[in-house]
Order: C-alpha cells, then structure tokens, then sequence
C-alpha cells in the first residue's frame, strides 16, 4: 500500500492522471514490448495516487471516489496507453469487493508494503478459469489455473474464482484472495492488442491453504452494492475507449498538418476536404461519447437503481464501439503507416477493438436494454461461465521476471 499522509481528492486524482499522459506516450513501446507496465511508469502512477483510488477513507484512502471523477481518471489515462486505466480498473475491486471479505482481510491487504496496484485477478469467470478448493481444518486448499488475470504480474494479491464440494455433496462457487507468494504467473501473454496489460495466466500448482477469512462465497453483497458494480464496470470500460479516441484524435491532427498525401493534388492531408470532414464527424462523436458518459456517471452518483443501470450499460456499448470506430476510421485515412509497430496510432485503434471485444462490452448486450424498453422478462438467468463444466488444468511455462524494468 502506498504510504498516503494525505489523500489525493477527487478533483486532484483527476487532474494527476492527466498529468501523467506524457509520460505514458513516451513509454507506450516499451509497454507493449514488456507486456506490462514498467517498474518507472508503475512508480510514477503509485505516487500520482491513481492506485489509491480503492483504498477506504478508514485506511488512509480517497475511497469511495465519486464515479464522475473515477470515470474521469480512467479516461485521462486512456488518452495516455490502455495500458495505464486497464491496470487501475482491475485494482478497483479493493474498494467494491475487498470489505465483504471482512475487516481481518482488509486490515491485512492495506497493510501490505507495495508499490503498484494492491489487487487484480481473474474471478469472475468460473467456466475458464478453474479452481479447485478442498475443505480442510480453518480453510481451504486450493489449486487451479485461472486465465487472462489482469494485474498478474503487478499485484500482490489476486482475487481467484473456485469451485468446492460441500458436506451434502452440492457443489459451491466461492472467491479466495491469494497472496503473491501462492500463485505462479504463466509466461502466456501474447497478444495483437492491449499488450501493455499484462493479463497472463496465473496457476497453483499444488495446493496451497487459504484462511477462511479469505474466503467468500462468489455472490454476495447487498443489491445496491450489486447494481453500482454491474454500472461502473461499463463505465470503466467506455472511458478507456474514450481515452483512446481522443487520443487517435490528437495524433491524426498532428500527422495531417504534416504529411503530404500520395497521389493527390494537396501540400499535405489537413488541406483535404475528406480529411475536414473526418476530422469534423470525429469530433462530435466523441464530444457526444465523452459528454454522455459522464452524464450517466453522475446519474450513478446521484441515484441508482436497477433501470438505469440497464440503459447506463447500454450507453456505454455504445460508446465504446463508436470510439472504435471512430479510431479506426482515423487510422484507415492514414494509411498503411498506421499499421508499423510502435505507430501510436494503429495502437489506439487495436486497443479499442480489444475491448470491444471484452464480454462486458459486446454488442449483444443491447438485447437487455431492448427488453426493458418492451417490457419483456429474461429467459433466464445470466451466465456467468463460456462453458459447461470445468476442465483438467493446463500446464504452465512460469514467467520469471529477468528485465530490471519490470523486476521489482
């Protein structure tokens, strides 16, 4: 836990990630080379407060961060690399989930020495990513391979899904929150896009104990607790894509009032009727993406119910893959440049679409919005699995940190 005298407000945990995007731009290809954010960037953002953003007012903390100025956060650092928001997105669960486990848990995560996101993992998934708990005196022993953990290699603790056998035979879904010591990180993490995320694999090979008291069964909470979580995760994910559309914006701007166009009749690209109106259509969409956005954010903040999360998520689908495409049209009008490694441009674009891709941003979640404005029941209820039953474990190839940039 980062040592805080005095905690970063709202406005100013804003303000400090907007400051921080110079320097995520400057090392956006060392972060998609190393898969992960560096030791420096991650140092830099610890002391900016951005992973301080979960931690609770009774630990020292800003926490809870009105989801406006969150929101905000994410989007600054968006305009920077995906990589920088998508880490502090999955240090959040600190603050919305880490309490439920009980305050000897809490004391115990705040209280670690660490620089760097606090949390992160891969628990909300328990079709492919596989745990295995067994009972035992005071706890459980638990072994399994979870899959695209976000923060793997930066956390000290993950949050890991698994499944039990119970005393009448019934199985049981629960969540354990593992130290760094238990768990191995898998060197799996190859990617075409949002490489910087560092959301490898991690494993435990032979079982390891887990206090009960950092045991929990896998859906608790109070609904309120359950609707802010289901809204701010679509959030979270829209103002990445912001982020990024703004930037695609920002570096397209600077290449046209640069470069010549082959085969025209223009001195360079801005002077192009299509690239105006391009430029133009960009604009607007995301000044609409942006404003709506946190609109929907401080509707949250003021008052949340059940409805509005539904159409909150829905706005935020649609957000995101307009700043796809808005970051993808930018970066087809510039050409087959934008498709060289390191070019910031194509880079923007790809991560947009990674997240697109995400399952709590697919478009088919519209169904749900669509229903409410019929009046129509669900089938069923939601599925939280992409499979039908868990697996054997895969075998693993551990990543050991060798680069002084990423060894800590």
């Amino acid at each position: 836990m980062p040592a805080v005298s005095q905690p970063y407000t709202p406005v100013q945990l804003v303000e400090n990630a907007r400051a921080l995007v110079p320097l995520l731009r400057e090392h956006a290809d060392e972060i998609d080379e190393l898969g992960v954010l560096p030791r420096s960037v991650v140092t830099a953002m610890d002391a900016a407060g951005m992973f301080s953003i979960g931690i609770p007012g009774s630990h020292g903390g800003p926490a809870p961060v009105p989801v406006r100025q969150r929101t905000e956060v994410l989007m600054e650092l968006g305009r920077g690399t995906a990589a920088a928001p998508w880490a502090v997105w999955a240090d959040l669960p600190t603050s919305e989930y880490l309490h439920h486990f009980g305050e000897q848990t809490v004391a115990e995560v705040l209280a670690t020495e660490h620089v760097g996101p606090l949390t992160g993992g891969s628990a909300f998934n328990l079709g492919t990513a596989v745990g295995i708990g067994t009972p035992t005196d005071g706890g459980m022993l638990l072994r399994g391979s979870w899959t695209f953990c976000s923060n793997a290699r930066l956390a000290a603790w993950i949050f890991v899904g698994f499944t039990w056998t119970d005393e009448s035979g019934a199985e049981q879904n629960s969540v354990a929150l593992v130290p760094r010591k238990d768990f191995r990180v898998s060197d799996n993490w190859n990617v075409t896009a949002m490489q910087g995320s560092g959301s490898n694999s991690v494993y435990i090979e032979e079982d390891v104990f887990v206090p009960e008291y950092r045991i929990k069964p896998f859906m608790s909470g109070t609904e309120e607790e359950g609707l802010r979580v289901g809204a701010t995760i679509m959030l979270d994910f829209a103002a990445i894509t912001v982020g990024l559309a703004l930037a695609a914006l920002e570096v397209f701007t600077e290449k046209v009032a640069k470069r010549a166009p082959w085969g025209m009749p223009y001195a360079k690209m801005s002077e192009m009727p299509v690239v105006q109106s391009l430029v133009g259509r960009a604009t607007t969409r995301i000044n609409v993406g942006r404003t709506t956005l946190l609109a929907d954010a401080q509707r949250v903040d003021d008052h949340l119910d059940s409805a509005l999360v539904t159409t909150c998520g829905y706005d935020c689908i649609h957000i995101a893959h307009e700043m796809r495409e808005v970051a993808e049209e930018l970066r087809n009008v510039m050409g087959t440049s934008a498709l060289s490694v390191g070019d910031p441009l194509g880079r923007c674009a790809r991560d947009a679409t990674a997240l697109c891709l995400h399952g709590a941003v697919r478009q088919w979640s519209q169904e749900s919005h669509g229903r409410l404005i019929l009046g129509v029941e669900p089938p069923g209820e939601m599925s939280l699995s992409t499979l039908l039953g868990p697996g054997s474990l895969p075998k693993h190839t551990e990543l050991i940190e060798t680069d002084p940039r990423t060894r800590w």
